[in-house]
């Protein structure tokens, strides 16, 4: 069960390191969720931040393409940043699903050329 307790915790961390990094608040995340998915609020994401509630992993594969981080090295507490995107995504408020689906496909570019290196 101490695993599973310190996974939750790795999420959290990231989950809130990642959105002041980027200059978002609570409402902002719980904002851009709600585009995706109808039953996120503020409240919702602060328990997910707190590590009150367990969030889903959709919510969290979400959030690191909007960030610009691989999922698989957020859940072992890498928190490895692989795309460059603007510090302050605050001033883009409206254009973060754009931002989230263009990260998205930039990490996916480089998990191919990962597997292209592996399996020439």
């Amino acid at each position: 069960m101490a695993d599973a307790l310190e996974f939750v915790e790795v999420v959290r961390y990231g989950l809130r390191q990642m959105r002041l990094s980027h200059g978002l608040s609570i409402k902002d995340v719980a904002n851009f969720l709600n585009r995706d998915y109808s039953e996120m609020n503020a409240e919702k994401y602060r328990c997910y931040e707190q590590g009150k509630c367990n969030s889903g992993i959709e919510h969290i594969e979400r959030l690191c393409e909007l960030y610009g981080y691989d999922f698989l090295d957020l859940c072992d507490g890498k928190m490895t940043k692989l795309l460059s995107s603007p510090k302050q995504l605050k001033k883009y408020e409206k254009d973060l699903p754009a931002i989230a689906e263009i990260n998205k496909i930039a990490l996916n570019i480089l998990e191919m050329q990962e597997l292209l290196v592996q399996y020439p």
